[in-house]
Protein backbone atom coordinates (compact mmCIF):
# COMPACT_ATOMS: atom_id res chain seq x y z
CA UNK A 1 0.00 0.00 0.00
CA UNK A 2 2.58 1.97 0.86
CA UNK A 3 4.57 2.03 -2.48
CA UNK A 4 1.11 2.46 -4.46
CA UNK A 5 0.80 5.38 -2.57
CA UNK A 6 4.46 6.78 -3.43
CA UNK A 7 3.59 5.71 -7.42
CA UNK A 8 0.74 7.97 -7.16
CA UNK A 9 1.93 10.63 -5.72
CA UNK A 10 4.95 10.89 -8.20
CA UNK A 11 2.44 10.58 -10.94
CA UNK A 12 0.98 13.58 -9.47
CA UNK A 13 3.83 15.52 -9.86
CA UNK A 14 4.66 14.65 -13.81
CA UNK A 15 1.19 15.90 -14.87
CA UNK A 16 1.39 19.09 -13.11
CA UNK A 17 5.04 19.45 -14.31
CA UNK A 18 3.66 18.77 -18.10
CA UNK A 19 0.55 20.83 -17.41
CA UNK A 20 2.87 23.59 -16.85
CA UNK A 21 5.48 23.22 -19.39
CA UNK A 22 2.40 23.29 -22.30
CA UNK A 23 1.07 26.47 -21.01
CA UNK A 24 4.69 28.15 -20.55
CA UNK A 25 4.99 29.22 -23.87
CA UNK A 26 8.62 28.47 -26.11
CA UNK A 27 10.61 31.59 -24.94
CA UNK A 28 13.76 29.75 -27.58
CA UNK A 29 11.36 29.44 -30.89
CA UNK A 30 9.66 33.29 -30.03
CA UNK A 31 13.09 35.23 -29.64
CA UNK A 32 14.57 33.16 -32.38
CA UNK A 33 16.41 36.22 -34.78
CA UNK A 34 14.91 36.21 -38.55
CA UNK A 35 17.06 35.57 -41.49
CA UNK A 36 18.11 38.20 -43.88
CA UNK A 37 17.15 37.50 -47.43
CA UNK A 38 19.79 37.88 -49.93
CA UNK A 39 20.09 36.77 -53.54
CA UNK A 40 22.39 37.00 -56.72
CA UNK A 41 19.93 40.94 -56.71
CA UNK A 42 21.16 41.98 -54.01
CA UNK A 43 24.66 40.70 -53.83
CA UNK A 44 25.32 42.53 -56.89
CA UNK A 45 23.54 45.71 -55.64
CA UNK A 46 25.59 46.00 -52.68
CA UNK A 47 28.72 44.96 -54.42
CA UNK A 48 28.23 47.82 -57.39
CA UNK A 49 27.14 50.52 -55.18
CA UNK A 50 30.95 52.28 -55.04
CA UNK A 51 31.05 52.03 -58.98
CA UNK A 52 27.66 54.34 -59.25
CA UNK A 53 28.48 57.93 -58.84
CA UNK A 54 26.22 60.94 -59.01
CA UNK A 55 26.45 63.89 -61.45
CA UNK A 56 25.19 67.37 -60.40
CA UNK A 57 25.21 69.81 -63.53
CA UNK A 58 25.79 74.00 -62.41
CA UNK A 59 25.34 76.91 -63.57
CA UNK A 60 27.78 79.76 -64.30
CA UNK A 61 26.15 80.80 -60.56
CA UNK A 62 26.75 77.50 -59.16
CA UNK A 63 23.15 76.71 -59.26
CA UNK A 64 22.22 73.13 -59.75
CA UNK A 65 20.25 72.75 -62.58
CA UNK A 66 20.23 68.98 -62.99
CA UNK A 67 21.22 65.61 -61.42
CA UNK A 68 21.24 62.17 -62.82
CA UNK A 69 23.52 59.30 -62.53
CA UNK A 70 26.73 58.67 -63.48
CA UNK A 71 28.67 55.05 -64.36
CA UNK A 72 32.42 54.38 -63.52
CA UNK A 73 33.45 53.39 -66.62
CA UNK A 74 37.59 52.49 -66.11
CA UNK A 75 40.70 53.58 -63.95
CA UNK A 76 43.90 54.47 -65.46
CA UNK A 77 46.50 55.64 -62.98
CA UNK A 78 44.85 58.39 -61.11
CA UNK A 79 42.58 59.02 -63.93
CA UNK A 80 39.02 58.08 -63.24
CA UNK A 81 36.68 58.12 -66.57
CA UNK A 82 33.12 58.46 -65.84
CA UNK A 83 29.68 57.84 -68.54
CA UNK A 84 26.71 59.74 -68.09
CA UNK A 85 24.10 61.47 -70.24
CA UNK A 86 24.86 64.45 -72.21
CA UNK A 87 20.96 66.10 -71.46
CA UNK A 88 22.01 65.85 -68.14
CA UNK A 89 24.88 68.24 -68.86
CA UNK A 90 25.08 70.15 -71.89
CA UNK A 91 23.75 73.18 -70.26
CA UNK A 92 26.04 73.17 -67.44
CA UNK A 93 29.38 75.44 -66.57
CA UNK A 94 30.74 72.93 -64.21
CA UNK A 95 29.91 68.96 -63.59
CA UNK A 96 29.93 67.77 -59.71
CA UNK A 97 30.70 63.81 -59.21
CA UNK A 98 29.89 62.48 -55.92
CA UNK A 99 31.31 58.95 -55.26
CA UNK A 100 29.73 56.07 -52.71
CA UNK A 101 32.18 57.61 -50.15
CA UNK A 102 30.70 61.23 -50.12
CA UNK A 103 33.46 62.76 -51.74
CA UNK A 104 32.53 65.04 -54.77
CA UNK A 105 34.52 66.67 -57.28
CA UNK A 106 34.50 68.70 -60.91
CA UNK A 107 34.87 66.58 -63.38
CA UNK A 108 36.66 67.36 -66.61
CA UNK A 109 34.90 67.24 -69.96
CA UNK A 110 36.34 64.55 -72.70
CA UNK A 111 33.72 64.75 -75.16
CA UNK A 112 29.97 64.22 -75.65
CA UNK A 113 28.12 61.81 -78.87
CA UNK A 114 24.49 63.34 -79.41
CA UNK A 115 23.26 60.60 -81.09
CA UNK A 116 23.80 58.24 -78.76
CA UNK A 117 23.52 61.10 -75.36
CA UNK A 118 26.68 60.10 -74.01
CA UNK A 119 29.23 61.90 -72.60
CA UNK A 120 32.90 61.27 -71.09
CA UNK A 121 34.08 62.99 -68.23
CA UNK A 122 37.45 62.29 -66.50
CA UNK A 123 38.19 62.94 -62.98
CA UNK A 124 41.30 62.77 -61.12
CA UNK A 125 40.72 61.64 -57.14
CA UNK A 126 43.34 60.97 -54.77
CA UNK A 127 41.70 57.97 -52.99
CA UNK A 128 40.85 54.47 -54.35
CA UNK A 129 37.99 54.08 -57.44
CA UNK A 130 36.61 50.84 -58.80
CA UNK A 131 34.78 50.63 -62.10
CA UNK A 132 32.31 48.18 -63.34
CA UNK A 133 33.76 45.12 -64.90
CA UNK A 134 32.46 45.43 -68.90
CA UNK A 135 30.33 42.43 -69.94
CA UNK A 136 29.58 41.57 -73.42
CA UNK A 137 26.09 43.45 -75.16
CA UNK A 138 26.50 41.21 -77.73
CA UNK A 139 25.35 37.74 -75.66
CA UNK A 140 22.12 39.25 -73.77
CA UNK A 141 19.35 37.81 -74.95
CA UNK A 142 15.34 38.77 -74.61
CA UNK A 143 13.82 37.57 -71.32
CA UNK A 144 17.24 37.95 -69.57
CA UNK A 145 17.25 39.79 -65.97
CA UNK A 146 18.71 42.68 -65.95
CA UNK A 147 19.49 45.59 -62.88
CA UNK A 148 19.26 49.27 -63.20
CA UNK A 149 21.37 51.75 -60.72
CA UNK A 150 20.78 55.14 -59.58
CA UNK A 151 20.57 57.98 -57.58
CA UNK A 152 16.56 58.73 -56.89
CA UNK A 153 17.00 61.91 -55.27
CA UNK A 154 18.33 65.49 -56.28
CA UNK A 155 20.56 65.27 -53.23
CA UNK A 156 22.37 62.01 -54.21
CA UNK A 157 21.79 60.23 -50.98
CA UNK A 158 20.52 57.28 -51.51
CA UNK A 159 21.50 54.56 -54.91
CA UNK A 160 18.03 52.61 -55.95
CA UNK A 161 18.08 49.64 -57.51
CA UNK A 162 15.67 48.40 -60.41
CA UNK A 163 14.93 45.00 -61.81
CA UNK A 164 13.42 44.25 -65.19
CA UNK A 165 13.83 41.60 -68.18
CA UNK A 166 15.45 42.56 -71.58
CA UNK A 167 12.73 43.03 -73.74
CA UNK A 168 14.68 43.33 -76.84
CA UNK A 169 18.40 43.22 -77.23
CA UNK A 170 18.69 44.55 -80.87
CA UNK A 171 16.18 47.58 -80.89
CA UNK A 172 17.08 49.41 -84.15
CA UNK A 173 16.72 53.36 -83.37
CA UNK A 174 17.44 55.71 -86.28
CA UNK A 175 18.52 58.87 -85.54
CA UNK A 176 17.66 61.98 -87.25
CA UNK A 177 19.84 64.93 -85.84
CA UNK A 178 18.57 67.78 -88.68
CA UNK A 179 14.90 66.45 -88.28
CA UNK A 180 15.09 66.02 -92.59
CA UNK A 181 12.99 62.52 -92.35
CA UNK A 182 16.15 60.84 -93.98
CA UNK A 183 17.77 59.19 -91.03
CA UNK A 184 21.47 59.73 -90.87
CA UNK A 185 22.47 56.62 -88.88
CA UNK A 186 20.87 53.34 -87.35
CA UNK A 187 21.70 53.34 -83.23
CA UNK A 188 21.27 49.43 -81.74
CA UNK A 189 19.56 49.86 -78.08
CA UNK A 190 18.53 47.89 -75.47
CA UNK A 191 15.42 47.66 -74.20
CA UNK A 192 14.39 47.20 -70.95
CA UNK A 193 11.19 47.43 -68.80
CA UNK A 194 13.82 47.90 -65.80
CA UNK A 195 12.26 51.65 -64.19
CA UNK A 196 14.57 54.06 -65.65
CA UNK A 197 13.74 57.83 -64.48
CA UNK A 198 15.44 61.18 -64.73
CA UNK A 199 17.18 60.24 -61.45
CA UNK A 200 18.88 57.34 -62.39
CA UNK A 201 19.45 58.02 -65.73
CA UNK A 202 23.04 57.59 -66.99
CA UNK A 203 23.14 54.71 -64.57
CA UNK A 204 24.80 51.17 -65.26
CA UNK A 205 22.12 48.11 -66.89
CA UNK A 206 24.05 44.86 -65.10
CA UNK A 207 23.55 41.20 -66.06
CA UNK A 208 23.34 38.63 -63.27
CA UNK A 209 27.27 38.47 -63.49
CA UNK A 210 27.15 42.05 -62.31
CA UNK A 211 28.98 43.43 -65.68
CA UNK A 212 28.05 46.37 -67.40
CA UNK A 213 26.55 45.43 -70.53
CA UNK A 214 24.46 48.88 -70.77
CA UNK A 215 24.32 52.80 -70.16
CA UNK A 216 20.69 53.79 -69.07
CA UNK A 217 19.05 56.73 -70.92
CA UNK A 218 15.65 58.22 -71.19
CA UNK A 219 16.31 60.19 -74.70
CA UNK A 220 15.12 56.78 -75.83
CA UNK A 221 11.90 56.69 -74.03
CA UNK A 222 9.88 58.47 -76.83
CA UNK A 223 11.17 55.92 -79.48
CA UNK A 224 10.70 53.07 -77.52
CA UNK A 225 7.20 51.11 -76.61
CA UNK A 226 5.07 52.08 -73.37
CA UNK A 227 6.58 51.00 -70.26
CA UNK A 228 10.09 50.02 -71.82
CA UNK A 229 13.24 51.94 -71.38
CA UNK A 230 16.22 51.78 -73.48
CA UNK A 231 20.23 51.61 -72.78
CA UNK A 232 23.05 51.78 -75.05
CA UNK A 233 24.74 48.55 -75.72
CA UNK A 234 27.91 48.86 -73.93
CA UNK A 235 29.94 46.99 -76.82
CA UNK A 236 29.03 50.67 -78.65
CA UNK A 237 29.77 52.96 -75.46
CA UNK A 238 33.46 51.09 -75.62
CA UNK A 239 33.99 52.35 -79.67
CA UNK A 240 32.29 55.62 -78.68
CA UNK A 241 34.65 56.17 -75.67
CA UNK A 242 37.46 55.15 -77.37
CA UNK A 243 37.09 58.22 -80.41
CA UNK A 244 35.54 60.57 -77.86
CA UNK A 245 39.16 60.22 -75.79
CA UNK A 246 41.43 59.82 -79.47
CA UNK A 247 39.52 62.57 -80.75
CA UNK A 248 37.09 64.72 -79.03
CA UNK A 249 34.05 63.74 -81.30
CA UNK A 250 32.73 60.32 -83.10
CA UNK A 251 32.92 59.45 -87.09
CA UNK A 252 29.89 56.62 -87.81
CA UNK A 253 30.53 56.30 -91.67
CA UNK A 254 27.50 54.53 -92.82
CA UNK A 255 27.14 51.26 -94.74
CA UNK A 256 23.04 50.61 -94.41
CA UNK A 257 23.02 46.81 -92.50
CA UNK A 258 22.66 45.56 -89.03
CA UNK A 259 23.25 41.78 -88.12
CA UNK A 260 23.44 39.50 -85.55
CA UNK A 261 26.09 36.94 -84.21
CA UNK A 262 26.05 33.46 -85.90
CA UNK A 263 27.32 32.36 -82.20
CA UNK A 264 24.05 33.51 -80.72
CA UNK A 265 22.02 31.16 -83.58
CA UNK A 266 20.60 27.88 -82.88
CA UNK A 267 21.34 24.78 -84.73
CA UNK A 268 17.08 24.99 -85.87
CA UNK A 269 18.17 28.54 -86.80
CA UNK A 270 21.07 27.90 -88.92
CA UNK A 271 19.26 24.88 -90.45
CA UNK A 272 16.57 27.41 -91.72
CA UNK A 273 18.52 29.60 -92.89
CA UNK A 274 20.68 27.01 -94.87
CA UNK A 275 24.19 28.35 -92.74
CA UNK A 276 26.55 25.12 -92.10
CA UNK A 277 26.02 24.17 -88.34
CA UNK A 278 30.10 24.30 -88.13
CA UNK A 279 30.14 27.75 -88.80
CA UNK A 280 30.19 29.64 -85.42
CA UNK A 281 32.56 32.93 -86.31
CA UNK A 282 30.45 35.44 -88.53
CA UNK A 283 27.64 38.20 -88.68
CA UNK A 284 24.18 37.29 -90.22
CA UNK A 285 22.66 40.00 -92.00
CA UNK A 286 19.58 40.94 -90.47
CA UNK A 287 18.66 43.96 -91.60
CA UNK A 288 19.05 46.26 -94.53
CA UNK A 289 18.11 49.79 -95.32
CA UNK A 290 16.60 50.35 -98.98
CA UNK A 291 19.14 51.69 -101.37
CA UNK A 292 21.76 51.75 -98.44
CA UNK A 293 25.15 51.54 -99.37
CA UNK A 294 25.63 47.48 -98.95
CA UNK A 295 22.18 46.82 -100.79
CA UNK A 296 23.67 48.90 -103.83
CA UNK A 297 26.92 46.76 -103.54
CA UNK A 298 24.78 43.62 -103.68
CA UNK A 299 24.76 42.24 -100.00
CA UNK A 300 21.52 40.52 -99.37
CA UNK A 301 19.67 39.89 -96.48
CA UNK A 302 20.36 36.37 -94.27
CA UNK A 303 24.15 36.97 -96.16
CA UNK A 304 26.64 36.14 -93.86
CA UNK A 305 29.84 38.90 -92.79
CA UNK A 306 32.92 36.73 -92.65
CA UNK A 307 35.52 39.33 -93.62
CA UNK A 308 35.89 43.25 -93.83
CA UNK A 309 39.01 44.78 -95.36
CA UNK A 310 40.71 41.40 -95.07
CA UNK A 311 39.89 40.90 -91.37
CA UNK A 312 38.30 37.48 -90.20
CA UNK A 313 34.62 38.66 -88.61
CA UNK A 314 33.87 36.93 -85.74
CA UNK A 315 31.56 38.71 -84.19
CA UNK A 316 29.25 42.66 -84.41
CA UNK A 317 31.54 43.76 -82.00
CA UNK A 318 34.53 43.44 -84.50
CA UNK A 319 32.81 44.61 -87.34
CA UNK A 320 31.37 47.69 -85.65
CA UNK A 321 34.91 48.28 -84.61
CA UNK A 322 36.10 48.21 -87.65
CA UNK A 323 33.65 49.89 -89.41
CA UNK A 324 34.18 52.73 -87.03
CA UNK A 325 37.77 52.97 -88.16
CA UNK A 326 36.57 54.32 -91.62
CA UNK A 327 35.62 57.31 -93.17
CA UNK A 328 32.85 57.98 -94.94
CA UNK A 329 33.48 58.41 -98.86
CA UNK A 330 36.07 55.35 -98.27
CA UNK A 331 35.37 51.90 -100.03
CA UNK A 332 35.29 48.52 -97.76
CA UNK A 333 35.80 44.65 -99.27
CA UNK A 334 33.27 42.72 -98.05
CA UNK A 335 33.18 39.04 -98.38
CA UNK A 336 29.79 37.28 -97.34
CA UNK A 337 28.57 33.95 -97.64
CA UNK A 338 25.62 32.99 -99.82
CA UNK A 339 24.39 29.77 -99.58
CA UNK A 340 27.58 27.99 -98.61
CA UNK A 341 29.86 30.61 -101.05
CA UNK A 342 31.96 33.27 -100.89
CA UNK A 343 31.10 36.62 -102.61
CA UNK A 344 33.61 39.70 -102.31
CA UNK A 345 31.80 42.64 -102.42
CA UNK A 346 32.62 46.41 -102.59
CA UNK A 347 30.87 49.33 -100.30
CA UNK A 348 31.20 52.87 -100.79
CA UNK A 349 30.54 54.19 -97.03
CA UNK A 350 28.52 56.92 -96.40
Amino acid sequence: MCWNLYLTAELAQLRTRTDSDEQEPNTEQLTQPVSVVTSDITRIAEASQSRVAGIQALDEDGELIASGTGTIYSVSGQVVTVITNLHLVEQSSRILVRFASGEQLEAQWVGADEATDLVVLTINPDFLVEPFELGDSSLCTNGEWVIAMGYSDKALNECSTAVGVITSHDRIIPFDPDGDQQQEWEMIALQTDAAINEENTGGPLLNLNGELIGITTTQLDDQTAQDNHGAIPINEVSLIVEQLKSTGMVSRPDIGMNGRDISSLTSYQKSYLGISLDLTEGVLISRLRQEGPAQRAGVQLNDVLVRFDGTQIDSTKTFRKLLYAKAAGEQAELVVLRQGQEIQLSVTLE
